[in-house]
């Protein structure tokens, strides 16, 4: 397309960051330890760690011979150099054994290297790889065309798995949650800033990132260094040269598309490390990403569909709520009249189809069928046309996100009368800005139309407000656990004492000033007092946001 930016793939091998930064996604997007599978398929070292920069990381000495004193070495360009403890290793610390434990604290991305404990310097089999990863707020756009999704993510697979995220927005806490989703959808709000943490890191929180503005072909996110404008889609596109070959290029329809964004290409599945010229007839599949946030992925691209087939997935994500069913589509075009395939997890390497997992196909399209979802269905699936893709590092696919509802009370389920409380009915995952929920209070339906809403604003609470509430989304069944709130009555004390206060203000000087007259008759002042007090609303109605 005239006018669209164009970018010749910049590519990196299969050891680079960004493949691992994919390869965190995957883990991250499913919420569930797909960690012996990445580690195994990713062709990374199984002995690796991933911790989060700032943070302190113990590598334990795994020594073959007890009685003998080992040391500790990293990579210098391609040779090993023993680590010494130094004042130019204040953050380097060696523990006083025979087969000492490398600490590195306040890690920085410098640290990134090979590490290796060994007796004699020889460390082939033996060395850790050490990945020091970033924490970002990536943003990603939705199947609704002016929303977009948050998730919290890291550039590569957390060694220890965060068992929470903690959201805040404009600073202030928000939930936490054990999903890395943002559990809302999001539009163009310049004055609303987002940042996420691994509970119990919350010293190392994200940068904050702000939506800017949001079109149908791009949308701008504000980083404290600076805005980008990203693509909504990405595509392949062939170019033919002029020996007969094509070179292959990425682009977007965004015109608006910052010149310094980069892309990675991926052929079959790998990341590719140099510019290829590909024949007419060539039966590679390729797809590309934006480097700096892949979840902002191509279709598949095949040259010539009479050589190859290629798949395509109407949605990349899907959030489905716990007990009901979802259906993932896909539609493989493929050369001839070879048109079969099968799916797969791509945690497990395989998918079990049963009365509750079945497969449906009507020639090009395949949809899986899950019913009665449960939490641990959350994987990314994968329809596998051809036993090749099933080689593939980190194939393509639909990441479902199984999510129940839970009631949850801001500030607190436990208030006073006079407060401003938000119910909410929340989710681990975004679903779409049309759901209807209903409310429950004390066993009772909350009739009215603004009771759809998934908050629900009462302010000020009273005690009447006070009880159990239940959510649940209008098409489904399951109902949420009961959120208590209680809701406790304003003391009279501080009453009394303001009224205390403006009768000695008044009072004394009346005395001061009748002494000084030396009035010889004094007359004490009366003070009425007013029984009235300014009373809350009992009768407020719940107000939806």
């Amino acid at each position: 397309m005239d006018g669209d930016p164009v970018r010749v793939f910049a590519t990196v091998n299969i050891f680079d960051a960004k493949l691992k930064t994919t390869l965190a996604m995957l883990l991250a997007e499913a919420g569930c330890v797909f960690m012996g599978f990445i580690l195994y398929s990713s062709g990374l070292p199984l002995k690796s760690r991933c911790v989060l920069k700032g943070s302190t990381v113990d590598l334990p000495c795994s020594a073959e011979r007890a009685s003998v004193a080992y040391k500790w070495f990293t990579k210098q360009d391609y040779h090993w150099s023993e680590i010494s403890v130094d004042r130019n290793h204040q953050r380097y610390n060696l523990s006083n054994e025979i087969h000492p434990t490398l600490t590195i604290k306040d890690l920085r991305e410098s640290d990134n290297n090979y590490y290796c404990c060994s007796y004699h310097g020889g460390c082939l089999g033996i060395e850790i790889q050490l990945h020091v990863a970033d924490l970002q707020v990536k943003v990603v756009p939705s199947a609704e065309e002016h929303m977009m999704s948050l998730v919290c993510s890291t550039s590569c697979v957390l060694t220890e798995r965060p068992a929470v995220y903690v959201w805040y927005r404009n600073g202030e806490t928000v939930y936490e949650d054990r999903s890395p989703w943002y559990q809302e959808l999001v539009s163009s709000e310049k004055a609303v800033t987002y940042s996420c943490a691994v509970k119990g890191y919350e010293h190392l929180r994200a940068p904050e990132v702000s939506v800017d503005s949001v079109t149908s072909a791009c949308f701008t996110v504000t980083y404290a260094t600076g805005s980008i404008t990203y693509p909504k889609k990405v595509r392949v596109q062939a170019e033919p040269t002029w020996i007969g070959h094509y070179m292959l290029t990425c682009n977007s329809s965004c015109s608006l598309m910052d010149q310094q964004t980069a892309f990675s290409r991926y052929e079959n599945g790998v990341s590719e490390q140099k510019i290829s010229l590909v024949t007419p007839t060539s039966t590679k599949i390729f797809y590309c990403a934006v480097k700096s946030n892949e979840f902002l992925l191509s279709d598949e691209f095949c040259l010539d569909e009479n050589y190859c087939g290629r798949v395509h997935y109407a949605s990349r994500r899907i959030c489905a709520l716990k007990g009901s069913s979802v259906t993932i589509p896909s539609e493989y075009l493929s050369p001839g009249e070879q048109n079969t395939g099968y799916w797969l997890r791509s945690d497990t390497r395989n998918l079990k189809l049963s009365h509750r997992i079945k497969s449906h196909s009507n020639k090009t399209h395949h949809n899986l069928k899950i019913n009665t979802l449960k939490k641990n269905d959350s994987a990314k699936y994968v329809f596998i046309a051809d036993n090749k893709r099933r080689n593939w590092v980190n194939p393509p696919g639909v990441t479902l996100f199984v999510t129940d509802v839970s009631v949850q009370f801001a500030p607190s389920a436990e208030v006073t009368e006079g407060q401003r409380v938000t119910v909410t009915c929340r989710t681990s995952c975004p679903l779409a800005n049309d759901t209807n929920y209903i409310w429950y209070f004390n066993n009772q339906t909350l009739d009215g139309t603004k009771r759809h809403s998934k908050h629900l604003v009462l302010d000020p609470v009273s005690s009447q407000h006070a009880g159990n509430y239940v959510c649940a989304v209008k098409t489904q069944k399951h109902r949420s656990d009961e959120g208590v709130l209680t809701v406790h009555r304003k003391t009279w004390i501080p009453a009394v004492t303001r009224v205390v206060v403006v009768l000695l203000v008044l009072i004394i000087p009346t005395v001061v000033f009748v002494w000084r007259k030396k009035t010889t008759c004094r007359k004490s002042p009366g003070a009425k007092t007013s029984d009235n007090v300014e009373q809350i609303s009992l009768g407020h109605e719940y107000e939806g946001v």
